[in-house]
């Protein structure tokens, strides 16, 4: 009865367009010509074997969830194997594959039935999709740096110049006194420390930070670094940046750089918005808490984000700006390192001015790290 049943199985699955096989007792009691052609083995050089000839993987898998203890118990419907499981034809050349398998009954008589997929271009595919992902996010966040690049350059040749009209004092100087010496000296180590705290922002904010794990931060810490950056591009173009008072004891468990560049882009986009704007031109960053949420907002005073635009604003690609002007995937983005936090970054269509908000877990007092 079983040799009828397992025929009967067979001739099905022989006219089957996928590589499929039965199991019987854990051994391969059947493949059908996909298998065959697939693997590289006659159908004569398969039976009897055990499946972990095929898959190698699965000779050691242990645990609830693997093939033995899946194969040993029945009633357990389909079973489908990790990913990234690889194939190993006879040859032994490997190849990555899906295999799926079920446990059916026939006349009384239990078989597994097992589906192999060959996912080698998919998984090719992929890695290059994953690829363009990595390089796009880098030039999103290039591009921002890009943005305030002017305004650093600014903000750095400023207190160079100091330095160097300072030091070129005291080279000229045939006499000076002690005080004016330490005057002079404290000022240039004054500006340096300038100069050197835009350059570590810099650094900070250019990195990818995805690898990053999450540390307890201060919110004082993340709102200064993203200033450094930002401050003197809005200052030179005649744009009032409202910056808050922050109470040093609020932390969040974050990817610091990540945080950084969400601010960051909002900040910037917040400045495009009103920089054509004619009469009153500021931006306002808030900080405040909300339940248990610390809650980051930028406000702007240009015209808002047109409704028929609202439900789009942070689909990947799009953006309202002139071509060369953005990527399309700063809001995007920013809406996904959010998501990552346990946070999320939403447009607050309530408010009267054009409002991002950017909300994420508050590091209680007593959890401190």
């Amino acid at each position: 009865m079983a040799v009828n049943s397992l025929k009967l199985v067979g001739d099905v699955l022989q006219s089957a367009p996928e590589a499929m096989l039965v199991i019987d007792c854990g051994k391969i009691a059947y493949a059908n010509t996909q298998i065959t052609v697939a693997f590289g083995y006659s159908s004569a050089e398969l039976k009897g074997q055990p499946l972990h000839l095929l898959i190698p993987s699965m000779e050691h898998s242990t645990g609830a969830d693997s093939s033995h203890a899946w194969l040993a118990t029945p009633g357990l419907g389909v079973f489908r194997a990790p990913d990234a499981v690889l194939g190993q034809r006879k040859d032994g050349t490997t190849f990555a594959i899906e295999m799926t398998m079920s446990q059916i009954t026939m006349r009384r008589k239990s078989f597994v039935m097992g589906v192999v997929r060959d996912v080698t271009d998919r998984k090719a595919l992929e890695g290059i999709l994953e690829s363009v992902r990595i390089q796009m996010i880098a030039s999103a966040r290039l591009s921002s740096l890009g943005a305030m690049a002017g305004g650093i350059a600014h903000e750095i040749n400023n207190p160079l110049a100091v330095i160097h009209a300072l030091a070129s004092d005291l080279a000229e100087q045939e006499t000076i006194s002690r005080d004016e010496t330490v005057s002079c000296a404290a000022q240039i180590v004054g500006h340096a420390e300038r100069i050197l705290k835009i350059v570590v922002s810099m650094r900070h904010l250019s990195r990818d930070g995805a690898q990053d794990p999450f540390t307890t931060t201060a919110v004082t810490s993340i709102v200064a670094q993203t200033l450094d950056l930002c401050e003197e591009r809005f200052r030179t173009n005649s744009v009032t940046l409202y910056a808050p008072s922050i109470d040093p004891a609020l932390r969040i468990a974050c990817r610091e750089v990540q945080i950084s560049q969400i601010l960051g882009n909002l900040l910037l986009n917040a400045f495009d918005a009103v920089i054509g704007k004619v009469g009153e031109r500021w931006v306002r960053l808030e900080v405040g808490v909300e339940g248990p949420d610390l809650v980051f907002s930028v406000i702007d005073s240009g015209g808002g984000v047109p409704e028929a635009l609202r439900a789009r604003i942070m689909e990947p690609f799009f953006t309202t700006k002139p071509i060369g002007r953005g990527t399309g995937l700063g809001l995007s983005l920013s809406k996904r390192f959010a998501s990552d936090h346990g946070g999320s970054l939403r447009l607050d269509e309530k408010s009267l001015n054009t409002c991002f908000s950017l909300s994420l877990p508050l590091v209680q007092a007593g959890h401190l790290q």
